[in-house]
C-alpha cells in the first residue's frame, strides 16, 4: 500500500508480441486508518487540553485528525482539523460537561471511523473574588471585641467553591496566625465570620477574604480598614494639694488599649456634679466646697465612631481655706461687759480655737489670749461709762480667721425715772408734779434740772438733797410740774456738771 504502479499492455499472436502500450497513470493502492481509541481531556480554565493515540495505519500516512465536541463550544464550532495528536479548545464554558471524538484521515478515499467518545471533562478555574466584603467591629466590654467579616459569594467558575479564607491584614502585611478558613456556606448568598477578642491596635486592619475550589484559590477582595480597640483603663489619679476652694490632682493616663493618645481624653466630676473636661498631669480642681469630698477621673476615646468610656478612679480631697469669723455678742453690767461668740462651721479644716483681745474706750489692745472652746464667754471688768470692745478671731489649719468684734459700755449702776406727783397750779398752768425715785446715787445735794420735749429746760437752778436711794421733790417746794404732751426727764448737776440723768419719759403719763 501506498507504493506507485504504472501498467503497459503487450498483445500476442501466433507471429509473436506487439509493441508495450504506453504507461497507465500512476496507481497507487491504499486502505484509511483503523479506528482510534477514545481521546482523553484535561481540564484548563476556559478550556480543555484534548489528546489522542494515533490509530493503526495500513495505508498512506495520516495527514490530519478531525476533532469533534459535543456540545458544541459556546461560538458554535463542534469540529476542528488538527495535524497532531493533541489539541487545546479554548473559549469553552466554565462548568460545562465536554466530550470528543476524534477521526483520522489518509490519503484513502474514507477516514477511518469516529472514535468512541471520551469521557466528559468540565473546564474550571479558580472562584472569582468575592464581592462587598466588608468588617465591623463591637466592642463587649473589658478586654472582649468582636469583628464581623461578611462578604457576598464568588462565583464557583466551573467547579463547586469548598472554602473560604478570611485573612487579617495590618499596615499592608498579613497575619498570618490569625487567618481562618470557614466551608463555603449553602443556602445563603453571603459568608460570614466573627473574631473575638482580636488584637488591639493603633493601626486599622483590613480582612482579605478569597475562595477555594478544587482548582486552586481565587482571587482576593479587601474590605475597608477598621480600627479593633478596647476601652481604656481607667487613669491612675492621685492627691497632690488642698487649697482654699480647690484641690491639686494628678492624673496618669492607663493603658489605651487601640487607641491612640490624640483620640482619647479625660473628664471629672466631684461628688454628684456633672463630668467636666480635665487634662493629664498636676491638674487643679476649682469651685469645689471646702469640705472633705471624692473627685472621680474617668478616659473618654473614640475613633471611626467607636466610643468607650474607662471605669472610673476616684481620690479624696479635703479644700479649707481661712475659718470663718466668729459672731460676737456684749452685754453690759455695772461692772463690765461680758462678751460671748460663736463659731459658725470650719470652711475645711476642725476649729482649733479661739483668740482674744479687748481694748478700754479706744485705746491699746491687750494681748491675744488662746482660748481652747470655739464657742465661749468671757467677762471683761470696768468702770461705769467705760466702752469696752473685745476681738475674737478663729484658729485653723487656713490660718486665723478675721476678727469679729462687739462693744458695750459699763453701766452706770444708780437709777434715777420719774414718776407723776399731785397736780400742781402756777400762774394759771396746771400739771402733775415731776416726782424724783432714785437709787444708787451718791447722797449730797445737787441741782435739779427738769427738761421737757415742748419747752425745754422750765426749772433750772433749785437744789435738792438726796440720800443713796428714795423719792424726792413728791411734795413741798421746790418743784416742777408741767402739762404739755411729749417727754420729759430730769438731770442732777453739781458744780456745772451732770452727774445724773433720769429716764426720759412720756409726759403727761
Amino acid at each position: 500500500n501506498d507504493t506507485v504502479y504504472n501498467f503497459e499492455v503487450v498483445a500476442v499472436n501466433e507471429v509473436g508480441e506487439s509493441d508495450p502500450s504506453p504507461s497507465s497513470i500512476d496507481a497507487r493502492p491504499d486502505v484509511r486508518p483503523e479506528q482510534p481509541d477514545a481521546p482523553s481531556a484535561d481540564r484548563g480554565d476556559g478550556e480543555l487540553a484534548v489528546s489522542w493515540e494515533a490509530p493503526e495505519n495500513r495505508g498512506s500516512a495520516i495527514e490530519y485528525y478531525v476533532l469533534q465536541i459535543s456540545p458544541g463550544a459556546p461560538d458554535g464550532t463542534t469540529q476542528v482539523e488538527v495535524e497532531s495528536t493533541n489539541f487545546t479548545w479554548e473559549g469553552l464554558a466554565n462548568g460545562t460537561e465536554y466530550r470528543f471524538s476524534v477521526q483520522a484521515h489518509n490519503n484513502a478515499d474514507e477516514p477511518s471511523e469516529w472514535s468512541r467518545e471520551s469521557a466528559g471533562e468540565i473546564p474550571a478555574g479558580p472562584p472569582t473574588a468575592p464581592s462587598d466584603v466588608s468588617a465591623t467591629s463591637q466592642q463587649l466590654g473589658g478586654s472582649t471585641n468582636q469583628v464581623a467579616v461578611s462578604w457576598g459569594l464568588s462565583d464557583d467558575n466551573g467547579a463547586a467553591v469548598e472554602d473560604y479564607t478570611i485573612v487579617p491584614h495590618r499596615n499592608g502585611s498579613p497575619l498570618s496566625d490569625l487567618s481562618r478558613t470557614v466551608p463555603a456556606p449553602s443556602n445563603s448568598t453571603t459568608g460570614t465570620f466573627t473574631y473575638e477578642s482580636l488584637p488591639v491596635h493603633e493601626d486599622a486592619y483590613t480582612f482579605e477574604v478569597f475562595a477555594t475550589n478544587d482548582v486552586g484559590d481565587g482571587e482576593a477582595t479587601t474590605s475597608d480598614p477598621i480600627r479593633i480597640v478596647n476601652a481604656p483603663d481607667a487613669p491612675a489619679v492621685g492627691h497632690v494639694e488642698d487649697g482654699d476652694e480647690e484641690a491639686v490632682i494628678s492624673i496618669t493616663p492607663g493603658e489605651l488599649h487601640g487607641y491612640r493618645e490624640s483620640e482619647v481624653s479625660y473628664e471629672y466630676r466631684a461628688g454628684s456634679g456633672s463630668w467636666q473636661s480635665v487634662g493629664t498631669g498636676n491638674q487643679t480642681i476649682s469651685g469645689l466646697s471646702n469640705s472633705q469630698q471624692t473627685i472621680e477621673v474617668r478616659a473618654v476615646a473614640e475613633t471611626d465612631g467607636v466610643s468607650n468610656t474607662s471605669d472610673t478612679s476616684s481620690v479624696r480631697v479635703s479644700p479649707f481655706g481661712q475659718p470663718p469669723s466668729p459672731s460676737v455678742n456684749a452685754s453690759a453690767s455695772t461692772t463690765g461687759v461680758q462678751f460671748s461668740w460663736n463659731v459658725s462651721g470650719d470652711n475645711g479644716r476642725p476649729i482649733e480655737g479661739v483668740d482674744t483681745r479687748y481694748r478700754v474706750n479706744g485705746g491699746s489692745w491687750s494681748g491675744w489670749q488662746n482660748r481652747n472652746n470655739s464657742n465661749g464667754s468671757a467677762t471683761v471688768d470696768g468702770e461705769p461709762g467705760q466702752t469696752i470692745q473685745m476681738q475674737v478671731r478663729t484658729r485653723a489649719e487656713g490660718g486665723p480667721s478675721d476678727s469679729g468684734s462687739a462693744s458695750g459700755t459699763v453701766e452706770d449702776p444708780s437709777r434715777l425715772w420719774l414718776t407723776a406727783g399731785d397736780e400742781q397750779c402756777a400762774d394759771g398752768q396746771c400739771g402733775p408734779r415731776l416726782v424724783l425715785n432714785y437709787e444708787g446715787v451718791e447722797p449730797g445735794t445737787y441741782e435739779f434740772r427738769c427738761w421737757h420735749s415742748q419747752d425745754g429746760y422750765f426749772v433750772t437752778g433749785r437744789e435738792v438733797t438726796l440720800q443713796s436711794s428714795g423719792v424726792a421733790l413728791e411734795t413741798g417746794d421746790p418743784s416742777c410740774f408741767n402739762n404739755y404732751e411729749g417727754t420729759a426727764r430730769m438731770e442732777l448737776y453739781q458744780n456745772n456738771e451732770m452727774i445724773y440723768e433720769s429716764e426720759e419719759r412720756s409726759w403727761p403719763p
